[in-house]
């Protein structure tokens, strides 16, 4: 699934990280220190070491941080519905690795992944900030000229099982419920794709959405709810994401849905909606603001595989997204695809689970993690 990508801009620091669809090495330095930026970046993409005297510190901080992550709630949430939702032998429904899989790499396995997976093929370059472009350039030539082509990208599909399904964890005496409800959505750069993306932010995606208004500002049942769209190379969902008082996760589901039917039911009004157009539209452009966020933009267009101008055709497009395509974008949770994980004390959230009348039917089940 990994698609390689370096990073340069221009003050200090550097790393290399790795996610769900991409790797990365990254390097911020001075504009005159450009050219051996880039060639280090190309040194390690290339040609890293994997010393066996690291490996042990490596895993052992990385099964503490695995330790930590069980205990999160949102942790388990997430690995739970991703699971559900992907099924377990797909990369997007792993999300959380065992400590055996941790102690059982050595060196020699993670060298011949870098030799089967990295290379000029897939990758992408990004420079960003204030330098001598054919001083760069010649610099790229020389640090990236011989790399090999390597495999194509691997883009493997996804078949996802969207429900309706109701999972619960148990927290036995936990104060607070978290709660994930998540719903397909359209692909990124599909027609739907931007009228979703603002319907989110009227829904639940922004501090002023109708969501955090009910439930956060008017019943005080949680302090930050949110909602948001998640998009991956083949597949895209809608998740709301909440920490609620133990007593009103069920009035809180039911409050929920009801934000959702209402927007279906009914388009906003033109002042909602141009409020929502205009904070998606400037909130594009400050994150695009500094060299390190415009080339996570960057990065995030080509691993979607969208337009190259797509930064550019984006501002105009939320500005003219209507009433109407907001509320078609609502139409489309349909509560028979829905997902919803629920981590909390289940013999006090059951019951309250059992009585709202859109999960009737609903099979609900029990699962643990990992």
């Amino acid at each position: 699934m990994r698609d390689w990508v370096a990073v340069g801009a221009c003050v200090a620091g550097a790393g290399a990280g790795a996610g769900a669809t991409s790797s990365s090495v990254s390097i911020n330095v001075l504009s005159e220190r450009t050219a051996d930026a880039i060639a280090l970046v190309a040194d390690v993409a290339q040609r890293p070491s994997f010393p066996d005297s690291e490996l042990a510190r490596v895993k052992a901080n990385w099964n503490r941080r695995l330790a930590i992550a069980l205990t999160q709630p949102g942790t388990l949430a997430n690995a739970a519905w991703t699971r559900a939702y992907y099924g377990p032998d797909h990369p997007y429904g792993r999300v959380l690795p065992t400590a055996a899989q941790f102690g059982a790499y050595q060196t020699g396995q993670l060298k011949a992944w870098h030799a089967a997976n990295f290379g000029a093929k897939r990758s992408h370059l990004y420079i960003a900030g204030k330098f001598d472009a054919a001083a760069v350039k010649a610099a790229v030539e020389k640090s990236f000229g011989g790399w090999a082509a390597g495999p194509d990208r691997a883009l493997i599909p996804v078949n996802p099982k969207a429900g309706p399904q109701v999972l619960l964890i148990d927290r036995p005496g936990a104060p607070q419920s978290t709660i994930n409800l998540v719903f397909p959505a359209p692909a990124a750069g599909s027609a739907s794709d931007i009228p979703t993306r603002v319907m989110n932010a009227l829904l639940g995606g922004s501090f002023s959405s109708r969501i955090t208004r009910n439930i956060r500002e008017n019943k005080g049942y949680t302090y930050s709810p949110g909602s948001s769209v998640a998009l991956l190379p083949t597949n895209a969902v809608w998740t709301f994401n909440a920490d609620v008082t133990t007593a009103a996760t069920g009035a809180s589901l039911s409050e929920v849905i009801k934000e959702i039917r209402t927007l279906q039911t009914t388009p906003p009004g033109d002042e909602e909606a141009a409020g929502m157009r205009q904070y998606m539209a400037g909130l594009f452009v400050i994150q695009n603001s500094t060299p390190g966020s415009l080339v996570n933009s960057l990065a995030t267009r080509d691993a979607l595989g969208l337009p190259r101008d797509w930064l550019d055709t984006y501002v105009p497009a939320t500005l003219a997204v209507t009433p109407a395509q907001m509320q078609a974008a609502a139409n489309a949770f349909d509560l028979s695809k829905m997902t919803l994980v629920v981590v909390g004390d289940l013999k006090v959230v059951t019951p309250q689970l059992q009585a709202v009348p859109e999960f009737k039917g609903i099979p609900i089940k029990t699962v643990t993690i990992p």
